[in-house]
């Protein structure tokens, strides 16, 4: 397992985070400015981090193996072929912006509805930073992640696992939900030709 830092500020999509509030086209200014003024406060409060680690990809009587089990997973399969190898990964704001997100729940509902929504942004650009400096120079696919299809959220305990995610502040829940709050996992398939993997 390997630990990544961000290189720079992490700043939420705008853009993104008026999607996920479901007000894509929304042009008050006040309203923006004050979106604006979050972003920035947020920014402030996280401590982004991640960690990774490449694997072989083993195909065996239609199962996928890429370090945590044997699975039959469509989606797995369909994230992973054509590759040989396969990294996984964890990136998080970190505790910082529950904290943050906490404070900002307690001013307004509005608020809170903002700041959540500037840090899944945020999550998710520092998750694209993270996949695309581990990929190199290589041709990748996809990135996929645990709940969606037929990849089990149940397999979050197995890649916070392999990858000892703890040792970077990442637990799992009962539920299966991550803490910190604002924590994505993936796995993304590495094409055979081309490239340098670290």
């Amino acid at each position: 397992m390997r630990i990544i830092r961000p290189l720079g500020k992490i700043l939420p999509r705008t853009s993104e985070a008026l999607r996920y509030m479901g007000c894509s086209n929304y042009k008050d200014e006040n309203f923006l400015i004050k979106l604006d003024n979050i972003s920035k406060l947020l920014s402030e409060n996280i401590s982004p981090v991640g960690c990774y680690l490449y694997a072989d990809v083993i195909r065996k009587d239609g199962f996928i193996d890429i370090g945590f089990g044997k699975t039959n997973c469509t989606l797995l399969h369909r994230a992973l072929d054509g590759c040989d190898r396969a990294a996984l990964f964890c990136a998080t704001l970190g505790q910082g912006a529950d904290r943050f997100l906490t404070r900002q729940a307690s001013i307004s509902p509005l608020d809170q509805m903002m700041c959540d929504a500037l840090a899944s942004s945020a999550v998710e650009v520092w998750a694209d930073e993270v996949q695309e400096r581990i990929k190199g120079n290589f041709i990748i696919n996809t990135r996929v992640s645990p709940g969606y299809g037929d990849f089990l959220i149940e397999y979050q305990k197995q890649i916070l696992g392999i990858l000892e995610a703890e040792k970077i502040g990442i637990s799992l829940l009962t539920s299966m939900q991550m803490t910190p709050s604002k924590t994505v996992s993936a796995v993304f398939g590495i094409k055979k030709t081309g490239g340098n993997v670290q």
